[in-house]
């Protein structure tokens, strides 16, 4: 979708488990209609009939929206209820220093039977300062993947690696000239902060969401398309601002927990103050 810049009508939804809440703002931010449908299965389907009832209103021309901001739980419900997610190959770059405390090895065994195709540690890392924690070693890695079998996507994560991601940069070079294009390589200093176990948790979530993603995501550009609709579209994600398609794509876990943030978001609003306590 090419989308316009210019303002005119928004359309904002809400995916919930239950119903799909959406509602159109004119500019003056004034609801000019809304709607509940019941969630399909199928998510396409859902939107498509929110978005289809909103644009049978008098005051909407499909022509004149401009923008669309989607607010979604599929990708908590997939964590949730186990469903939909990829396995993944989790790679550490980080030994000997990490290799007391394994990859998800704190997970609960449920969670990790389904996502986890296998996980390694290999040498290598970053100090604080971002200097070598240990010398980079990627030859273990050839192994590592002939060992494990079917995988959908890969998780790479080095000690530090938000001060310097060298190491984990050229291990994900390293680990796509082995197995190719075409499976994505989350790595760990593009979706967390400095705490390793928090962002390696986060990174492997965030490559075991991937089909996810991409299922809502062509399910939006297929609703949107099918209702003549050309606008700038968007997903609410867990600060309560927006991030764009693509950006769902490649970092789904930042979608978790944008219900409650966008309820603050919302309130917030609502209210009417600069400075509030919701």
């Amino acid at each position: 979708m090419s989308g316009r810049s210019t303002l005119q009508l928004r359309i904002g939804i809400d995916v919930g488990g239950t119903n799909t809440d959406a509602v159109v703002l004119d500019r003056s931010d004034e609801v000019i209609a809304k709607t509940k449908v019941a969630t399909t299965p199928d998510t396409t389907m859902g939107i498509t009939n929110a978005i289809d009832e909103l644009c049978g209103h008098d005051s909407v021309d499909p022509a004149l929206v401009s923008h669309v901001m989607i607010g979604t739980t599929h990708a908590t419900n997939a964590i949730l209820e186990r469903r939909e997610l990829g396995r993944v190959a989790v790679v550490r770059v980080g030994a000997p220093a990490t290799t007391m405390l394994p990859p998800m090895s704190q997970w609960p065994d449920d969670l990790r039977s389904v996502i986890s195709a296998g996980s390694i540690v290999i040498p290598g890392g970053t100090e604080m300062d971002g200097s070598d924690l240990y010398p980079l070693d990627v030859s273990p890695l050839k192994a590592f993947f002939d060992s494990i079998g079917t995988f959908d996507s890969v998780a790479v994560t080095g000690v530090f690696s938000p001060v310097s991601a060298d190491h984990e940069t050229m291990a994900s070079e390293a680990i796509a000239a082995l197995i190719g294009p075409d499976i994505p390589i989350t790595t760990s200093h593009n979706v967390g902060s400095i705490g390793l176990i928090e962002r390696e948790n986060a990174t492997i979530l965030n490559a075991a969401l991937a089909r996810v993603a991409n299922k809502v995501t062509t399910g939006v550009r297929t609703a949107l398309g099918s209702l003549g609709i050309d606008a700038v579209t968007y997903f609410a994600q867990n600060d309560g601002t927006l991030m764009s398609l693509d950006s769902v794509i490649r970092l789904p876990v930042l979608t978790i927990g944008s219900g409650p943030a966008n309820s603050m978001r919302g309130a917030a609003y609502l209210s009417g103050l600069q400075d509030a306590i919701v």
